[in-house]
């Protein structure tokens, strides 16, 4: 339509419908999608995608389709899908089961025929394909969580038609997760289940990268741009807590605000609104504490921001309210010729704070800022159980830890810092021998530690080669930038190496290759060049 030429699309990059021509490929649902097509071809029987509402199975059973559909060798895969599996009785589906086979059209007394005579039809019909024809038979069932009992017991019947090498047909049942505990109640039919995966919510950074992929297939020229600021991003993440088709009902009608307003970008107050206007709470989960947290602040800075027209003032909870404001501090004073300690006038005194993640530890926080110590070193430094008076000779830089550890006083015990727990980082600054002497590239920067660390997380799939460097001046404050970690022998050449860079957001990427003089590093970056 010619409204969606405002936003430079050709089409609604967010249609309710399951087109996988618009299926993202997260890292979950490309897993699921290459585990069950293998499944489906080294005929293992029995599959199984659970997973909450909206959360991708009819567009993942669509793909598969169209993916086995378009491989070499399709015409030996035979694929039927059964919709709606809401049958009142044996014979019913045992007649739709028959009637995909293209038994109803070849046997005109097929509605005669007793249940015994449908299953031995279908195994007849199996048989043929399978054996003589050397077919593989897939029979794909969207939401399972309607079949009755007694369809249960009927395809585990099927099952047992096999040969001495595999089964002759291949079921894949989507369906929710209360479909778990009922088939687990059937333990003949689940002890012969092959695989069962489970879909999950997105989180905040694939939720952006879906975003950016919908609108780069739907856009003219196939690249797209930016539909959301970070603010509304963050939004938008709050409100659908990841859920694909929660992501994309919001997205439908923030576009369509967008195109009303005659604007491009989606900000907090525009998704907010869109978000009220949609009766049911579409969160599939409620979003952890770190990103509401990383929300909080970038708020608050914002709104300082905007009322006072200086640089954001970080604000935090009241009980770490001291050390942010200290990470905050800007002065807008000229640039001094900056040396030693001059060099430090009101450099923070720590970076922020952080959350330890359940698949995070201190040593992975500690690594992922500073970049300073190998995990041998760090784990005698644990095992040790060390307090900041007693570094012994064996670990690198003492100074460092003693830092570290001196600024995490609540941590009793650091060999038992436990998920949720907030770690203090401390600002220690990086040796003058790696510090960035070269150009570097910048594919995203953040003006708090928590924001940072997210995108490094996020980012680090697509582009593993990443880091993050913080960094402090007089004139930008305190500044989180995330950078390639290869240091380039001139300007020319990282501009090259910039125009192959795949980004997995759209985002304002640069060549840093000057920095003030009482420019103050964070992190040991080395030179990869």
């Amino acid at each position: 339509m010619d409204y969606f030429s405002i936003l430079n699309l050709k089409k609604e990059p967010f249609s309710n419908s399951p087109d996988p021509g618009l299926f993202y490929p997260s890292p979950n649902h490309v897993e699921c999608l290459h585990s069950i097509e293998m499944a489906i071809r080294l005929k293992r029987g029995l599959n199984l995608v659970l997973g909450e509402v909206g959360t991708g199975k009819t567009t993942l059973c669509r793909k598969l389709i169209q993916q086995i559909s378009s491989t070499a060798g399709n015409d030996l895969v035979e694929m039927h899908l059964l919709l709606d599996p809401s049958f009142s009785s044996s014979y019913e589906f045992l007649s739709g089961i028959a009637g995909h086979f293209g038994l109803t059209a070849s046997a005109g007394d097929i509605a005669d025929r007793t249940e015994w005579q449908l299953k031995e039809a279908i195994k007849n019909c199996l048989f043929a394909k399978g054996v003589e024809e050397g077919k593989i038979v897939v029979l794909l069932i969207d939401e399972g969580q309607k079949l009755p009992d007694f369809c249960l017991e009927i395809l585990r019947e099927f099952l047992n038609y096999e040969t001495n090498d595999c089964k002759l047909l291949q079921i894949v049942i989507f369906a929710q997760q209360e479909f778990r505990e009922k088939i687990g109640q059937l333990a003949n039919l689940a002890n012969r289940i092959n695989l069962c995966y489970s879909l999950t919510p997105l989180g905040f950074g694939e939720t952006g990268r879906m975003i950016a992929y919908r609108i780069s297939q739907t856009s003219e020229d196939g690249a797209g741009r930016p539909l959301f600021t970070w603010p509304g991003l963050f939004a938008l993440y709050r409100e659908t807590g990841g859920n694909p088709r929660s992501i994309n009902m919001l997205c439908h009608h923030i576009v369509l605000s967008l195109i009303i307003q005659n604007r491009v970008k989606a900000g907090w107050s525009l998704v907010r609104s869109c978000a009220g206007r949609l009766t049911l709470d579409r969160r599939s989960k409620p979003v952890n504490l770190r990103l509401a947290f990383m929300v909080i602040i970038l708020i608050a800075s914002l709104s300082f921001l905007v009322f006072t027209n200086k640089r954001p003032l970080l604000k935090a909870a009241s009980s770490i309210k001291e050390r942010f404001q200290a990470a905050a501090v800007v002065n807008s004073s000229p640039k001094a010729d900056a040396s030693g300690p001059e060099k430090r006038k009101n450099a923070p005194s720590v970076l922020g704070q952080l959350s330890i993640g359940k698949d995070r530890n201190l040593w992975h926080l500690f690594h992922d800022i500073y970049a300073s110590h190998d995990p041998d070193t760090f784990r005698k430094f644990v095992k040790a159980n060390l307090t900041a008076s007693s570094i012994p000779s064996f670990i690198s830089d003492p100074d460092m830890f003693r830092e570290f550890v001196k600024a995490n006083p609540t941590i009793n015990n650091i060999q038992m810092v436990h998920v949720g727990e907030l770690v203090t980082i401390p600002a220690i600054t990086a040796s003058e021998d790696n510090i960035p002497k070269k150009p570097i590239i910048e594919v995203a920067r953040a003006k708090t530690l928590t924001e940072a660390y997210d995108l490094l997380r996020s980012y680090a799939v697509s582009i593993p080669d990443l880091m993050l460097l913080p960094f402090w001046n007089r004139r930008e404050g305190l500044v989180f930038a995330l950078v390639v970690k290869k240091q380039f022998p001139d300007r020319q050449a990282a501009l090259e190496a910039l125009k192959h860079l795949t980004l997995p957001m759209p985002g304002d990427t640069r060549v840093l290759d000057t920095w003030d003089d009482d420019t103050v590093f964070y992190h040991n970056l080395e030179d990869r060049s």
